[in-house]
């Protein structure tokens, strides 16, 4: 290891390695592996590894630039936050525009923490508010975002049929008809 840098620097700077790498090469005592969470949509560029975000808005700000980063140039996505219809409030709304004109809405409720046992309490709340924003025509996913998703509450999510994201890059999105 490089005299005067940690384990952990060392570690947070090799976000991106060839699926080649044997575990423990060049860089001893760090298990090595491969994954396209920690990179852009170009596939060889890592993601800066930032700070856990501390509010609600900061983990749908996030899941906003996670989601735009993987986005083909040629979408169009706007995004309203706090949305209020019939006096519900949304944490966020993502309306993608594809280059054809077909529209679809990703309906974001946000969570600092969400505990296995409470995701189907969220997935009610998320689709009620999904089916609030369907009215006005149009597809619609809801989504729910959090600081960290643990992999059974994840689990729970995708079973339910509704999308998730997390500040660590985990990413489930589904869409019956792509716009």
């Amino acid at each position: 290891m490089p005299a005067g840098v940690s384990r952990r620097a060392l570690f947070r700077s090799v976000l991106a390695v060839s699926c080649d790498a044997k575990p423990g090469s060049d860089i001893p005592d760090i298990e090595l592996f491969c994954s396209i969470r920690n990179m852009d949509k170009s596939g060889n560029i890592p993601v800066p590894v930032m700070a856990p975000p501390q509010r609600e808005v900061d983990v749908v700000r996030r899941t906003v630039d996670l989601l735009t980063q993987r986005l083909p140039e040629s979408w169009s996505p706007t995004v309203r936050e706090n949305v209020r219809i019939d006096g519900q409030t949304i944490d966020a709304v993502i309306e993608l525009v594809a280059p054809d004109g077909s529209r679809v809405a990703i309906v974001i409720e946000a969570k600092m923490r969400l505990e296995t046992g409470a995701a189907p309490d969220v997935v009610e709340q998320v689709s009620s508010l999904a089916t609030l924003v369907a009215r006005d025509g149009g597809g619609v996913v809801p989504l729910v975002v959090a600081r960290y998703l643990s992999p059974p509450t994840r689990d729970r999510l995708r079973d339910a049929g509704v999308g998730y994201a997390d500040a660590t890059a985990n990413l489930t999105l589904r869409l019956d008809k792509p716009p």
